[in-house]
């Protein structure tokens, strides 16, 4: 009797051989490679001066691409619906606690709440003209920021122990004239009083 085992285990070789060509060439189920959004930078705090800009940013990784909601104080804010937020002037209104929300079709993910503090001088020193021997007091208003540090000087030096918002004589001298500046320092940056003068008269 003729063996017929040979023929049959070539063909069911040349059967498995073909069957692996078109698993390798399918394509309809490739490996799902979305996943959703992870924050690898996180939003920072910052202290800005009154009128100027302050920027928010985020980075996030995520397949598909995804998409960006700011929020201040839990509500959204309109047009930040990317992954940089613009206030091009501060207010003192856009003082407050802000995040952002990515989410992609995979998922949501929250960053963590940033605050916005906005500051400024809103009363600048006032020039003035004395007598010798009369009072003079120079002051200014601070909104926005708490337990600064002050320093006035007197053209350009400092004046020994004048550390607050207020410098005041009871008694002005000729060497009291001149000009006079106050240096408010903070965590964000130094801010600089409008220089005023005062004129001592005989």
């Amino acid at each position: 009797m003729k063996d017929m085992s040979f023929p049959y285990d070539r063909a069911r070789t040349i059967l498995l051989l073909i069957s692996a060509m078109v698993f390798s060439c399918d394509n309809s189920n490739p490996i799902d490679s979305r996943f959703a959004p992870k924050i690898s930078w996180q939003p920072q705090s910052q202290v800005v001066l009154l009128g100027n800009p302050a920027d928010f940013s985020v980075s996030v990784s995520g397949d598909p691409a995804p998409t960006f909601q700011w929020n201040k104080c839990g509500t959204p804010l309109s047009g930040g619906t990317d992954s940089l937020y613009t206030i091009p002037a501060v207010a003192f209104a856009d003082s407050g606690t802000y995040s952002v929300v990515a989410s992609n079709s995979q998922g949501t993910v929250s960053s963590d709440p940033v605050s916005l503090t906005v500051y400024a001088l809103t009363v600048q020193p006032r020039a003035d003209t004395v007598y010798v021997d009369s009072s003079f007091t120079f002051t200014a208003v601070l909104e926005g920021i708490s337990a600064p540090a002050f320093q006035w000087r007197l053209n350009g030096f400092d004046i020994s122990g004048a550390t607050s918002l207020t410098y005041s004589k009871d008694a002005a001298t000729p060497d009291d004239a001149g000009t006079y500046q106050l240096i408010v320092f903070n965590a964000a940056d130094d801010v600089y009083s409008e220089p005023v003068t005062l004129v001592v008269n005989p």
